[in-house]
């Protein structure tokens, strides 16, 4: 599927665009991983082109000191998420360039480092995320969901949750009406 799509893109991908598919991953994986946010952005802050500002951890959320089953699915989820945004953009643009993603590898680091016992460990499961986040965001409906927030961020530049939050279930649900209408 990615390679189709790159044929049909220009040689050269404007940064906006590139920037909005890479929050629009964020913004989607977070919706797979069921990490509430309150918006997804395309405006420039500092450094950064873009953000999803999630909501903030609840307080009994303390991997540095425990890590116990719902710690560890809740950095499973936040660790796939951060590496969602690189991987729409990489799938978008067919680059992988971690240049402008090096805040989301980081954080993605720090959080396997609380999940895992060593550096072989810690290395393993980020790869395993970091395959995860592109093979779900690779999945038809998941893409469109992509797309589609991409496309509102290139209009509006930010999108809040409950909105953001319609566009990704309409583009899911997309996919299941495709199916129902080619069964005989």
């Amino acid at each position: 599927m990615a390679k189709r799509r790159a044929e049909k893109r220009p040689a050269r991908v404007d940064r906006l665009t590139a920037t909005a598919h890479h929050e629009a991953g964020h913004a989607v994986a977070a919706y797979i991983a069921k990490r509430r946010f309150k918006h997804v952005s395309i405006e420039a802050i500092d450094d950064d082109l873009g953000h999803v500002l999630y909501e903030a951890w609840s307080k009994d959320f303390r991997p540095d000191s425990e890590v116990g089953f719902r710690e560890q699915r809740r950095i499973e989820g936040a660790v796939f998420t951060a590496y969602a945004g690189h991987a729409a953009e990489a799938i978008f643009t067919g680059r992988e360039s971690w240049s402008g993603s090096s805040t989301d590898r980081d954080n993605a680091f720090q959080l396997a480092s609380y999940a895992t016992g060593s550096e072989e460990e810690r290395d393993a499961y980020l790869k395993l995320m970091w395959i995860r986040a592109r093979q779900r965001l690779r999945k038809p409906s998941n893409w469109r969901a992509v797309e589609a927030l991409a496309n509102a961020l290139l209009r509006d530049r930010r999108v809040g949750y409950r909105r953001a939050r319609e566009i990704i279930r309409e583009a899911i649900r997309g996919e299941w009406r495709m199916f129902v209408e080619s069964m005989p």
